[in-house]
């Protein structure tokens, strides 16, 4: 049994609830079809609005290498972008750009594989840089002036 995922629409775009139906109840001559998805979900729900995406879609790649749908999986309290087609997550800090072609929100800089070591480290928005815990266990942070971790007390 498949199912697949509706995200619930206001009239901004905005994902307001998330549905999963079987498959098996979607199907046109043997193939999904979203507009049978959404009259089932409007059927269930009483609500008219849905969009049909996929959970494995993250920044335009399909995460087990199937079809591209909407860029991205719909998350409640994010946006669909009907001039895009596109899912668009979150905004998690607001120094935060937008990428074009991915639709996600990504962090001003990014640290390359050299750069980010074996650190466990997120974008911190206080700090407005990246912050973490190195192998040592210590709180460490990037300076951007010196391209490097440094300790760090939050």
């Amino acid at each position: 049994m498949a199912f697949i995922d509706f995200a619930k629409l206001d009239s901004n775009g905005n994902v307001l609830d998330i549905i999963v139906l079987d498959s098996e109840h979607i199907k046109k001559d043997g193939v999904v079809n979203e507009d049978l998805g959404i009259q089932k979900c409007a059927q269930l729900t009483g609500y008219p609005t849905w969009k049909m995406f996929d959970k494995d879609m993250l920044g335009d790649v399909h995460l087990k290498g199937g079809t591209k749908l909407r860029k991205n999986a719909a998350v409640i309290g994010g946006t669909y972008d009907s001039s895009k087609d596109a899912f668009i997550p979150i905004k998690e800090a607001s120094q935060f750009v937008f990428n074009e072609t991915t639709c996600m929100w990504e962090a001003p800089f990014s640290l390359t594989s050299v750069q980010a070591g074996d650190n466990s480290y997120w974008w911190s928005e206080a700090e407005n840089t990246y912050v973490g815990v190195n192998t040592e266990n210590q709180d460490v942070k990037w300076n951007t002036s010196t391209n490097a971790w440094e300790n760090w007390t939050p």
